[in-house]
Formats: structure tokens, C-alpha cells, sequence
């Protein structure tokens, strides 16, 4: 529980924060239409608004992913979690604690951003907190539907682009099937991350993780945008439940198509001395008393010729 309640602010704080969005004057215009959880900003992208969403997402997710999935076995997305209790990998016991503290975490996360950008968004709206038009700024923490899409449309896209994401985490992590080094989950991870939100993140804003919309969502319920942060297109539901469906969807297809249930182990000689035709390089004994510098020639010498030594380091 500590690792989530710790590893989801790290990632979800770095999810809106970035240095050079928030230096200039008007930064949080660009902030908005960078963000790829923004309806208002799909027409406004770029190759350089790009290339400024993949910086901040590549940045933000490895960072949570080595300090704690790599330690202390944190998944930080209750989609995953749901996915390993399902599968057997995980007792059902263990799940409300993972997603409470996944959920604790992602509320302290918004909670932050909104105390650091406060002037900003305020100035922004207007002072008037809204969740669509051209001046909304509940999008900055959670997911909303765009006009172009339909609410089942919007589920469908959360449970492939979902169940890509939890295919190719097993990819990564399966130790019988050419897993990635270890060390590098990290950084792959934050690739895998990119490319979905890049390729497939304009529909619905790929959500993909409920414990990263609903506590932000309901922060900004508290915050003062107000009950509209739920009630817009009937929306909210859609991050909580499509998620963990695609995740399992996603595990099934990985597990029953590709998925290897045999684990490679370095292989290791464990007498390498066995073989009757090595041979022992041995350096001649030199006494205290001699003067000079005895030579460093080798002495070849098959193993029942070796001296007792060598047999007892």
C-alpha cells in the first residue's frame, strides 16, 4: 500500500508538470492543448505539441515504474491489479489495499498539481471552473469525452487501448519468453506508454488506469468545479470499468496465444575442472632466499598431476 499510495504521485503529478509548459506567460493554454486528455486541444496538435507530450510521458513513467514496480512489486493502475487477482497471481485479500492506496495516492497527486497551478488556472478560466467549452479546466485531471465520440465508442476504445497496454506488459516482463533486460523495464515501460497515447490516446483521452481518473475526478468535485465533473456525458464510469475489462481481455490473449510457461534460467557449469583433458596453468615456487626473478613460463599439468592445493583453495 505504500508503494502505490507513493508511486502514483510521482506518476501522476509529472503527468501535467512540465518545466517549460509553465514558465511563459499563457502557459496553461498550451498546457491544454498539449495534454492528450483534452477535448478542447485535439484540433491544436502538432509535431512540436507532440513531441512535448511524449517528453512528459516518457519522463513521468519510468520514473514511478523504477522507484517502485521495480522494488516493491507496486502496479499503480487498479486495471492491473484486478487483471493479476483474476488471473490467481495475486489473493483477492491484497486488492482493495492495493487500489486504496492507489486511489490515496492519485488524490494527494491531484491535489498537489491544483495548489501549484492555482493562479494559473484560475487566470485561465476566468475564475469560473468548467468542465467543457473553451475555457474547461477539469480535463487537466481527468478524462472527458469529446464531441466526436459516442459513450459505448469511448468504452470500446478504453478496453482495447487498455488490453494493448496489459499484452505488452506481460511481453515485458515474461521471463520465458525473451523478456526485456533487467534494468530497462523502466524506460520501455514509459515507451509502451508514449506510443499507445500518441497512436491511440485522440478518442478518449486513454484513460487506461481508473485509480489515475476517479480520485482526481473526485477531487475536483470537492474542488469547486462541482458536480458536472460527473455528470458530463455520463463519463465517469467508463475509466472505472471499461480499464480493468480490456486488462483482462488483454492478459487472456497474451497468455493464450503467445505466453511461454517455461522459465529460462542462465545456464551455469557448475565443474568446470571435471574434464580429464584441461589443463592447469601453475606458476613454479619461489623461495625467500632467491635473488633473482624467477621465471613466469607456465607449467602445463593434467588434473590427476596437481598439486593438493589446488584442490582446497
Amino acid at each position: 500500500m505504500c508503494g502505490e499510495a507513493t508511486g502514483l504521485p510521482i506518476n501522476s503529478a509529472m503527468t501535467v508538470s512540465s518545466p517549460d509548459l509553465i514558465s511563459a506567460h499563457g502557459a496553461l493554454r498550451l498546457l491544454l492543448q498539449v495534454h492528450p486528455r483534452v477535448q478542447g486541444g485535439l484540433d491544436t496538435y502538432s509535431n512540436k505539441d507532440a513531441s512535448h507530450m511524449a517528453e512528459r510521458e516518457c519522463s513521468r513513467v519510468p520514473g514511478g515504474v523504477h522507484q517502485h514496480v521495480c522494488h516493491d512489486g507496486a502496479h499503480m493502475n487498479a486495471a492491473l491489479t484486478f487483471t493479476s487477482c483474476a488471473l490467481g497471481r495475486m489473493s483477492w485479500k491484497k486488492f482493495p489495499v492495493y487500489v486504496l492506496g492507489q486511489f490515496l495516492g492519485s488524490f494527494v497527486a491531484a491535489a498537489t498539481i491544483y495548489g501549484l497551478f492555482y493562479n494559473a488556472i484560475i487566470d485561465f478560466s476566468g475564475g469560473k471552473l468548467m468542465t467543457t467549452g473553451p475555457t474547461a479546466t477539469a480535463n487537466i485531471f481527468a478524462t472527458y469525452l469529446p464531441d466526436h465520440m459516442t459513450l459505448w465508442r469511448g468504452f470500446l476504445d478504453e478496453v482495447v487501448v487498455t488490453g494493448m497496454l496489459q499484452l505488452c506488459l506481460l511481453a515485458i516482463a515474461d521471463k520465458g519468453n525473451n523478456p526485456t533486460l533487467l534494468g530497462t523495464q523502466a524506460i520501455v515501460t514509459g515507451i509502451l506508454v508514449v506510443i499507445i497515447g500518441i497512436s491511440l490516446g485522440m478518442n478518449s483521452g486513454y484513460a487506461i488506469n481508473p485509480s489515475r481518473d476517479l480520485p482526481p475526478r473526485f477531487f475536483t468535485f470537492l474542488a469547486g468545479w462541482g458536480s458536472q465533473v460527473f455528470r458530463t456525458k455520463d463519463w465517469w464510469w467508463v475509466p472505472v470499468v471499461a480499464p480493468p475489462l480490456g486488462a483482462y481481455c488483454g492478459a487472456i490473449i497474451y497468455l493464450f496465444f503467445i505466453g511461454s510457461n517455461k522459465r529460462q534460467e542462465p545456464q551455469v557449469l557448475e565443474n568446470p575442472l571435471a574434464f580429464e583433458d584441461h589443463k592447469i596453468s601453475v606458476l613454479p615456487k619461489t623461495t625467500s632466499h632467491q635473488h633473482g626473478v624467477a621465471s613466469l613460463t607456465p607449467v602445463s599439468v593434467y588434473p590427476e598431476d596437481r598439486p593438493s592445493a589446488l584442490y582446497n583453495p
